[in-house]
């Protein structure tokens, strides 16, 4: 099901809050609220570009909000109960380093005379 992010929401939005701006957009399925931003998932991918083309960079409550498409898996019925719950989809970010073997150069052992 097609989901929208929303982002630099007022701290105060609630559920009706959401609920009111994008129905009008479309027949939503579900709106999880989270604190400074939420997910709205609609029942067709239409109304989730419309929902994106007309309200990214509107005002809400009085703070300037940003929508779009959300990345990742979603969380309605339809959704793989082993997926994993990362929206993360880019390269790894800086800092992680993922094992893949030991690190390149001289081996602990050989440092120490073991």
């Amino acid at each position: 099901m097609p989901r929208i992010y929303c982002g630099h929401l007022p701290p105060d939005v609630r559920e009706r809050d959401l609920d009111k701006t994008f129905r009008c957009f479309g027949r939503i399925r579900d709106i999880i609220v989270k604190n400074g931003f939420a997910f709205v998932e609609f029942e067709d991918n239409r109304d989730a570009d419309d929902a994106v083309y007309e309200m990214d960079g509107r005002e809400m409550l009085g703070e300037r909000i940003v929508v779009q498409h959300a990345k990742g898996p979603g969380w309605g019925r339809d959704r793989d109960p082993g997926a994993r719950e990362s929206e993360y989809e880019g390269p790894d970010p800086p800092g992680v380093w993922i094992n893949t073997g030991p690190p390149p150069g001289p081996h602990i052992d050989s440092l120490y005379g073991i």
